[in-house]
């Protein structure tokens, strides 16, 4: 809601009652419970807003739902629906057609004989990068390296070796993406499970080219990755070193194969139609009355 009107609450107000003068329904999908700009003070009564007059709303887990349904106030016969958000494989796929591991790591200036742990994705205020560096310079494993293209300001990258890349987040094309997923055995996401992000897009990312993840027990990672997601705990330092340490290549494989199963429930395709299904259906029941 807030690329529509950023925070004018009399914009937003207006343009909701003109929706509901010519009869369109409101469907939302709930990506985060507050922008990514963290200013509740802005935004919330926004959300908050929204969320009374939605008549339908789309969320990608049920964990999900219920963060939502607990934060805000939505009207008694709203509907609410658990899609799955898609994969990204039909994304990453054809920019990597004919490209091996090998072609990967020399394309990105990589060398074959660890096991390469990698983060990609935004920075966000959820998202314990720096945590996990330092989670990592703590282990003491020769056989694993780490590709950070993540990292936000004022991160403090440790002094390892290991660590082979350790860049700024910013935006690339999708071959050099492509890549760099390839190029990855597993990914980390090290999430704080009581943060205010509902979904991550990065998890599109490794179900779509089979790739497992290093995942907190935050609630739409545990529910989507499902078997896919190597267990970090809570995010706390000394829990993450202690599942590096643990790391097999068993684990790996097992949850790279549980990955590459997840992509059968996450294609476009069907939830395109279920897509459809939820929009034909709030037509027919019209907007939230007053």
């Amino acid at each position: 809601p807030e690329w529509v009107a950023f925070d004018d609450l009399h914009s937003h107000r207006r343009m909701l009652d003109l929706l509901d003068d010519r009869g369109i329904p409101v469907v939302w999908t709930a990506h985060n419970l507050t922008p990514h700009s963290k200013e509740p003070e802005r935004f919330d009564a926004v959300y908050a807003l929204w969320a009374a007059r939605a008549r339908a709303v789309i969320h990608h887990s049920a964990w999900g739902e219920q963060r939502m349904r607990t934060h805000y106030e939505f009207a008694p016969d709203a509907q609410h629906h658990v899609l799955a958000h898609g994969h990204f494989g039909g994304l990453w796929e054809p920019a990597l057609a004919g490209t091996s591991r090998d072609d990967a790591e020399a394309a990105l200036g990589l060398t074959s004989g660890r096991l390469r742990i990698g983060i990609v994705g935004a920075p966000r205020a959820e998202k314990f990068v720096g945590r996990f560096l330092h989670a990592f310079a703590a282990t003491r494993r020769p056989d694993l390296e780490l590709a950070v293209w993540s990292l936000g300001p004022g991160v403090v990258v440790p002094d390892d070796p290991r660590i082979v890349v350790a860049e700024q987040y910013r935006m690339t094309d999708a071959r050099t993406y492509a890549l760099r997923l390839a190029a990855c055995d597993v990914l980390a996401m090290p999430f704080d499970p009581d943060g205010e992000m509902l979904a991550t897009g990065t998890v599109a990312d490794a179900i779509g080219l089979g790739v497992p993840c290093l995942a907190t027990d935050w609630g739409y990672l545990v529910e989507t990755l499902g078997d896919a997601a190597i267990p970090l705990g809570r995010g706390d330092a000394m829990v993450m070193t202690a599942a590096l340490d643990a790391l097999t290549t068993r684990q790996v494989t097992d949850a790279a194969a549980a990955a590459r199963a997840r992509r059968s429930q996450c294609e476009w395709g069907d939830i395109a139609l279920a897509t459809l299904a939820v929009f034909e259906s709030a037509l027919a029941a019209g907007p939230v009355g007053p």
